[in-house]
């Protein structure tokens, strides 16, 4: 997994066709691109996965996705084998 600047990432699958990946610092531009490299390479070893679903969101994501329209395709019910951690932040 390559470093990202700024951000920590890690990735796990809880279930079948289930994987989960968790950020914590920044996402700013310098590592933006390397985040989108880090989970390509991470679905290319795992294509059995097919859900995407957008857990511990602060309120300006919250606000971001409400916005944009995309809050119900990515924070619509969670799959019952990923509880969801959103935190109130």
């Amino acid at each position: 997994m390559p470093a990202l600047p700024q951000l920590t990432y890690s990735w796990d699958s809880p279930a079948v066709a289930v994987s989960r990946v968790r950020l914590a610092g920044n996402l700013v531009n310098e590592n933006a691109d390397l985040l989108l490299e880090a989970i390509i390479e991470d679905l290319s070893v795992h294509p059995g996965v097919r859900e995407l679903h957008v857990a511990n969101r602060g309120q300006a994501l919250r606000h971001l996705l409400e916005r944009t329209g995309t809050a119900e395709y990515l924070v619509g019910a969670p799959c019952a084998a990923v509880p969801d951690e959103e935190t109130s932040g």
